[in-house]
């Protein structure tokens, strides 16, 4: 929608700046957006003496305007007639934000209109204080925050509240932050330089990154010392809200926290202490939270061999996140898959005592791998390696292993797990694996439902300022790398029990050195026929045992070539497909399939009831 004042303003730059080194042009399209504010920064630095101008209110800019105006830049008294193009862009950033000066075009004189929107733009942020524009408001100005409560876009009011208490009493460490009412990055990063003043870092050791040091200094919270520590007790309880477990923070803490600390470490599954203690401090400002606390499973690459099995359940896990597949997986041994599961591999897990979920993770760490087609290709896929593994129904977590923002979500992520939710049939469900963000998103359009967070990614926009997922059932917040010495990298993972793991897989002989002979193969449905031939063909591959297979070469020639026994046999089985004829009147017409195992010739409607079986064949060996 155009704005008739951000309109002007644009108008005005190009007019004042369109011939003068390092300004360029903006569009002149009334909308306010990063292309108008950066034109907006580009001309300061222009008046401020800068030819190599940026997009960017840096360091430089910084420098020069401290020395320009160190008071700040004060109203001018009415009478006043100077005028300065610094006046001027900031009239422009008013409107921008929404504020009006009284004037309907860019005066380039700083009067009393102009002084009202700053004190109510500073009132906004929670600062007060008289029209005088400082440093920090200037960069306040010149940027995309928002100072008022964005409430069609999810605003708070408690978090609004918070936001301008920390303009007020902690701005040196945190600068000015919005008062949008939203919880993002920079109220994220805000919250943690706000616990690092509490305990007497100073704003330059406040980086708003929690480390040791920040950890090393927390002091637990509880009902009965809150009144003690009333900043503790007003940041936990600002935690709260913004995590969505609260809706206000209020004057008496300890009630307070005596409901509501309980009910965040239920949500994410944290020892349920009642206290903010340090664990709990960490889950409430880091997707990661506290890494060396208790958890029910893990997820790894490696496989799950009877060694690491014993070593996994010797340290309290119970639950192991596997990958379906791998990326050219059929021109590879087992002994060589990089991360997929192995031959008897899952029977392993449960006849040792241990549950497992699928995870399917191919092409996933860059925007384009995110199609629609690719999601039903990927859907297809993970069906077809469940069935072949004989995993009952169950949810099949889908990666996407990047930060994808939020844009990139609504034009890539979103089709592809539309894909993937019209492909994926045969009794699974679509799971995604994500940051927070992207995970309640794709479950909000009703494309999953079931999310494996990726909390450990803590850089990650799609973390920084979101509340775990309501529908989370894993959350891997840790990586090890050579696991206690054994040989193998393991990933931590809580589980909130909101969807059981895989506790059985169907029967199988793969892996093994014998048919089961108690199976009666005859009366097997053709589907449950072919997967029993794929389990077969698993444990030829596993065995490493190789045949021999006749490749011709004209003119009536040919030679023998050792050739892997499970190829012999699909070749051999293609051969006698191809060679099958149906009889359609009285024309003849080859096709890839074959009735009753050769026992008859095929007949019309043969081809269409045994059509699909050689389908899921064909799809399954593409």
């Amino acid at each position: 929608m155009t704005d008739k004042m951000v309109l002007a303003t644009q108008k005005w730059l190009n007019r004042t700046y369109k011939n003068r080194t390092g300004f360029g042009s903006v569009a002149e399209d009334g909308r306010t957006g990063w292309n108008t504010i950066n034109a907006l920064i580009r001309a300061l630095q222009i008046e401020l003496g800068i030819t190599a101008t940026a997009n960017n209110f840096g360091p430089g800019t910084i420098s020069r305007f401290k020395v320009a105006w160190p008071n700040g830049i004060k109203q001018q008294n009415d009478s006043a007639k100077d005028t300065s193009n610094v006046f001027g862009i900031i009239q422009g950033a008013l409107w921008c934000k929404g504020y009006s000066t009284g004037a309907g075009d860019i005066t380039t004189h700083f009067y009393g209109g102009t002084g009202k929107a700053i004190r109510q733009l500073k009132d906004d942020m929670g600062i007060g204080g008289d029209s005088t524009v400082t440093l920090d408001v200037m960069r306040a100005l010149l940027s995309m925050q928002q100072f008022v409560l964005l409430h069609s876009y999810g605003g708070v009011v408690a978090v609004r509240q918070a936001q301008q208490r920390i303009n007020q009493q902690f701005r040196s460490y945190t600068g000015i932050i919005p008062t949008d009412g939203l919880y993002g990055r920079e109220m994220n990063k805000a919250l943690i330089q706000v616990l690092q003043a509490i305990e007497g870092f100073s704003p330059a050791e406040a980086t708003g990154n929690f480390g040791s040091g920040t950890k090393s200094r927390l002091k637990t919270v509880t009902p009965s010392n809150a009144s003690a520590l009333p900043k503790w007790a007003w940041l936990a309880q600002v935690a709260l809200v913004c995590n969505r477990i609260a809706s206000e923070v209020y004057s008496v803490a300890s009630p307070a926290l005596e409901t509501f600390v309980p009910e965040f470490q239920e949500k994410y599954q944290l020892p349920r202490s009642g206290v903010v203690d340090s664990t709990t401090w960490m889950s409430l400002l880091t997707s990661k939270g506290d890494p060396s606390r208790p958890c029910k499973a893990c997820d790894t690459r490696f496989e799950i061999t009877s060694e690491r099995l014993q070593i996994l359940k010797n340290d309290g896990y119970e639950i192991v996140g596997r990958y379906l597949s791998e990326p050219n997986q059929e021109s590879k041994l087992p002994e060589n898959y990089f991360k997929a599961i192995r031959p008897g591999e899952l029977e392993r897990i449960i006849k040792g005592g241990m549950k497992f979920f699928p995870i399917f993770q191919e092409y996933s760490t860059k925007l384009e791998h995110f199609t629609r087609e690719n999601g039903a290709r990927h859907g297809n896929q993970a069906r077809q390696a469940a069935q072949r593994l004989g995993i009952p129904g169950t949810y099949i977590y889908f990666a996407v292993d990047f930060d994808a923002t939020d844009p990139q979500v609504t034009s890539h992520i979103l089709p592809y797990f539309q894909g993937v939710r019209g492909s994926l049939g045969g009794g699974y469900k679509v799971g995604i694996y994500a940051s927070r963000n992207i995970c309640s998103r794709i479950i909000g359009a009703g494309y999953a439902g079931s999310a494996f967070v990726s909390d450990m990614s803590t850089g990650f926009s799609g973390n920084l300022g979101f509340p775990i997922p309501r529908e989370w059932n894993y959350d891997q917040f840790t990586e090890i790398s050579n696991y206690k010495g054994h040989g193998f990298d393991l990933d931590r993972v809580a589980y909130s029990g909101r969807t059981v793991p895989v506790d059985r897989v169907a029967p199988s002989t793969a892996g093994g050195t014998t048919v089961d002979t108690r199976i009666e193969y005859k009366k097997l449905p053709p589907i449950d026929l072919i997967w029993h031939l794929e389990k077969r063909f698993e444990e030829l591959r596993a065995g490493n045992k190789v045949g021999k297979d006749y490749i011709p070469s004209p003119p009536g020639g040919g030679r023998w070539v050792d050739v892997a026994t499970w190829r012999c046999v699909l070749n051999y089985l293609a051969k006698a497909y191809l060679r099958c004829e149906m009889v359609n009147g009285g024309g003849k017409l080859s096709i890839w399939g074959c009735c009753k195992f050769g026992e008859r010739p095929c007949r019309f409607e043969d081809y269409f009831s045994v059509r699909p079986l050689y389908r899921s064949v064909a799809a399954v060996y593409d």
